[in-house]
C-alpha cells in the first residue's frame, strides 16, 4: 500500500484499505495511508480524524525514545512534517473547492501554504525516500490547484500560474536532490516524466535544463544525449545570462574525455562570455579548460599562453563571484560559483609557485591585487600558504596581498605573522651574518685581484670575483624575515592600538598558562624515556 499512493493508484489503495479495515495494526503509517486516501476523496472530516490519530501515535512513540541523541528522533521528525503538510493540504483543498464563488483575494491561505512549502524542505542529507514522499504528495496538491484555477487564465493570470510554478519548482528540486545523492539517472527520470504539463516559467525551464545537463555529465555513456538535449533547446525564450550558462554547459560536454572537442569547448565558452561577460561560471570553466590543456603539454609551444589564459580566467571568475551584487549585475549571488572560485585559490597559488621567468601568472594576480578587485577575505584560509610563499621566489607577488590583509583585517593575520617572524628571526640572523662575511670576503678578493692586476678591471680574476659578488644574494630565510617584518610594520603603523592590545593579550596568556614545575619535570622525563 505504501507504493500504491506513490503510483497514484488511488482506487486500489482505497479498496485495500476498506478490506483491511479493523485488521491493520494501529500505527502512524496506517494513519498516513488512510489520510492520503481520504484527502484524495476530499473527505475532510475522515482525513482530520486519521491525522489526529497519527499525531497521537507519533507522540506516544516519541516519549518512548531516549532523551539523548538525535538519530532515533529523525524518523519521527520526518513523520511530523508529513502530518503537518497533510493538515495544510486539507486547508488548501477546502480553499479551492468553491473557487467560482470567491474572489482571488480570499485565496491568501492557499498562497501562504504553498509559499511555506517552498521554505519548509527536508535537509539535503535526508534520505531520498523522504524527499520523494514529501514532494510527491505536494505534486498531487499542485495538480488539484492547477485544475481548480485552469479556467481563470484570463480573469486572474497570477492564480492560473500558481500551481504550475510551484509544481515545476518541486520537480526540479527533487531532481536536484537525486543528483546530490549520487543518482543522476533518477534525476533525469524525475525531471523528464514527473511534471506532465507543457506550460512552465522561463526560470524553472532553465533550472530544468541545467539539472538535466548536470545529470548527463555524471553519466559517461550518455554524454552525446546530454549534448543533443542542449543543442535542440530553443534559446529565444531565455535571457542573455541563461543563454550564456547553456553555452557553458555545452562546453563542459565537449571537454569531457568521451567527446574530446577542446576547440569546440573553447568556442562555446567564448560565445557564453560574448552573451554575458559577467558570468563567473564561464570564466572559471574556461580557466579550468586552459589549465587542463597546459597540464597536458607543459613544454608545448603554446604552454605559456595557456598558463596566462588560465590565470586570467581564474582571477576574473573569482572577482565576479565575490563582487557585490550591484557591481556584478546579478540579482542573487551564485553560491555554487562563489564556492567554486574559493576552491580554485590553492590552484592559483600552485601556478604562482611554478611561474616562469616572465611571471605571467604573477602579473595577472598582481594587477588584480593592485586594483583591489579581489576582496581580501578570500585569503583567510590560505594565510599560512601565503606566509610560506615569502620564502620562495614569488615573495614579491604575495607581499602586497599580506599588506592588504594587514591593513583591512589585521586580526586575521596577526598571530600567524608574529609566529612566522619570530620563528625565522634566529635563522635569518645567522644567514645574514654568513652573507655579510661572504660578501666581505669577495670584496677583499676583488681588491686583491685589482692590486695584483695593477688596477686592470678587465683581468680575468677581477671579472670572476665581480661575477661572484653580483650572483651573491641573501638567503631565503633572510628575505622571508624581511618580508614578514615589513608586513608586521605595516600592520602596527596602521593599527597601533590593536597591535599593543594583542601583544598584551599574548603576554597575559603566556603568564597564565605557563606549565607548573611538576609538568615541566614530567615533560623532561618523558623526553628522556623516548630517546
Amino acid at each position: 500500500m505504501d507504493c500504491l499512493w506513490r503510483l497514484h493508484d488511488w482506487e486500489t489503495l482505497s479498496a485495500m484499505l476498506a478490506q483491511s479495515q479493523g485488521q491493520m495494526e494501529p500505527a502512524v503509517s496506517s494513519c498516513l495511508l488512510s489520510a492520503y486516501a481520504a484527502l484524495r476523496e476530499v473527505n475532510q472530516e475522515a482525513a482530520n480524524t486519521h491525522i489526529d490519530k497519527g499525531f497521537q501515535y507519533a507522540l506516544a512513540k516519541w516519549w518512548q525514545l531516549p532523551d539523548t541523541g538525535s538519530a532515533p528522533q529523525l524518523a519521527l521528525l520526518q513523520v511530523f512534517q508529513q502530518l503537518v503538510e497533510l493538515r495544510e493540504s486539507g486547508r488548501v483543498l477546502t480553499d479551492v473547492m468553491n473557487q467560482q464563488q470567491r474572489s482571488d483575494q480570499q485565496y491568501s491561505d492557499t498562497k501562504d501554504i504553498l509559499e511555506t512549502w517552498r521554505l519548509r524542505t527536508p535537509n539535503e542529507w535526508d534520505g531520498l525516500v523522504h524527499w520523494q514522499d514529501v514532494l510527491l504528495w505536494r505534486n498531487h496538491i499542485y495538480n488539484v490547484v492547477i485544475g481548480a484555477f485552469n479556467s481563470m487564465q484570463e480573469i486572474a493570470p497570477h492564480l492560473h500560474q500558481m500551481g504550475y510554478r510551484d509544481k515545476a519548482w518541486s520537480v526540479n528540486k527533487l531532481g536536484h536532490i537525486a543528483y546530490k545523492h549520487g543518482c543522476p539517472d533518477v534525476c533525469i527520470t524525475v525531471i523528464n516524466n514527473m511534471y506532465g504539463y507543457n506550460a512552465m516559467e522561463v526560470q524553472e525551464a532553465f533550472v530544468k535544463i541545467k539539472e538535466q545537463a548536470r545529470a548527463y555529465l555524471a553519466l559517461p555513456l550518455d554524454l552525446r544525449a546530454g549534448l543533443n538535449m542542449l543543442n535542440t533547446t530553443n534559446l529565444d525564450y531565455f535571457a542573455a545570462h541563461h543563454q550564456a550558462e547553456i553555452f557553458r554547459l555545452k562546453a563542459l560536454f565537449m571537454a569531457e574525455p568521451g567527446m574530446n572537442d577542446l576547440d569546440g569547448a573553447s568556442s562555446a565558452l567564448s560565445t557564453a562570455l560574448c552573451l554575458w561577460r559577467q558570468c563567473p561560471d564561464a570564466w572559471l570553466s574556461w580557466g579550468q579548460l586552459c589549465d587542463a590543456r597546459y597540464e597536458a603539454d607543459p613544454a608545448g609551444p603554446a604552454s605559456q599562453q595557456l598558463l596566462q589564459y588560465a590565470a586570467h580566467c581564474y582571477v576574473q571568475g573569482i572577482k565576479l563571484s565575490t563582487a557585490p551584487l550591484a557591481a556584478s549585475g546579478m540579482k542573487a549571488r551564485n553560491e555554487e560559483a562563489l564556492q567554486a572560485s574559493i576552491d580554485l585559490l590553492p590552484r592559483l597559488l600552485h601556478l604562482l609557485s611554478f611561474d616562469d621567468r616572465d611571471g605571467v601568472v604573477g602579473e595577472e594576480l598582481a594587477r588584480a591585487v593592485e586594483e583591489r578587485s579581489l576582496p581580501p577575505w578570500i585569503w583567510f584560509m590560505w594565510i599560512p600558504q601565503l606566509l610560506t610563499s615569502l620564502t620562495r621566489p614569488e615573495t614579491h607577488r604575495v607581499k602586497p596581498i599580506l599588506k592588504q590583509l594587514a591593513e583591512l583585517h589585521p586580526q586575521s593575520i596577526y598571530y600567524s605573522l608574529r609566529t612566522f617572524v619570530l620563528g625565522l628571526r634566529e635563522a635569518a640572523q645567522r644567514a645574514l651574518q654568513e652573507y655579510s662575511k661572504h660578501r666581505a670576503g669577495l670584496e677583499a678578493a676583488i681588491s686583491a685581484a685589482l692590486a695584483a692586476a695593477a688596477g686592470d678591471e678587465q683581468s680575468e680574476s677581477v671579472r670572476n670575483a665581480r661575477a661572484m659578488l653580483a650572483a651573491l644574494s641573501p638567503s631565503a630565510d633572510t628575505t622571508a624575515f624581511d618580508g614578514g617584518k615589513e608586513v608586521m610594520e605595516r600592520l602596527r603603523s596602521q593599527h597601533p592600538v590593536l597591535g599593543s592590545t594583542m601583544e598584551g593579550l599574548l603576554a597575559e596568556v603566556g603568564s597564565k598558562f605557563v606549565p607548573r614545575p611538576l609538568e615541566r619535570l614530567l615533560a623532561v622525563v618523558t623526553a628522556l624515556l623516548h630517546r
